[in-house]
């Protein structure tokens, strides 16, 4: 082979490479928010409030830690220290709920605040609710 055609070669095979590390780069920084906002999302719809500590993606599916929810007319909160979904990412995706194999919820606090005027009102928010086929993780609540 001509050293000008090794060349040409060895240039497209290092940009090649350089494309994947980007895109592997970008899609591990850009999925767990992804993630993060459809938890948020999928509350908000259900009438709470909810923050992630932090959204971890690996081989076997997505780890949430830290996750807070406390509903917006008051009276209910919880906590739950960790929930590991098990499934591969594509299917996670790709089908949402539908796709996860395992949900594995640990740590969980949850309180319930009866003096709370606003009980009522979140406890309506939370029963109104109705439940919807799995379409997705990008277009389900």
């Amino acid at each position: 082979m001509r050293r000008r055609t090794r060349l040409t070669v060895a240039a497209a095979l290092a940009l090649v490479v350089v494309l994947l590390v980007c895109g592997a780069g970008a899609w591990l920084w850009w999925a767990p928010k992804l993630v993060r906002e459809r938890v948020v999302a999928a509350a908000a719809s259900r009438g709470l409030a909810a923050d992630v500590v932090r959204v971890a993606l690996h081989r076997g599916g997505v780890t949430l830690d830290g996750l807070t929810l406390r509903a917006r007319d008051g009276g209910l909160r919880a906590s739950v220290e960790e929930i590991d979904v098990a499934g591969s990412l594509w299917a996670l995706a790709s089908r949402g709920r539908r796709g996860a194999d395992r949900v594995a919820v640990r740590g969980v606090d949850a309180e319930l605040d009866v003096s709370e005027p606003g009980l009522p009102a979140s406890l309506r928010a939370l029963m109104s609710v109705k439940s919807q086929p799995s379409q997705g993780a990008l277009t389900e609540p």
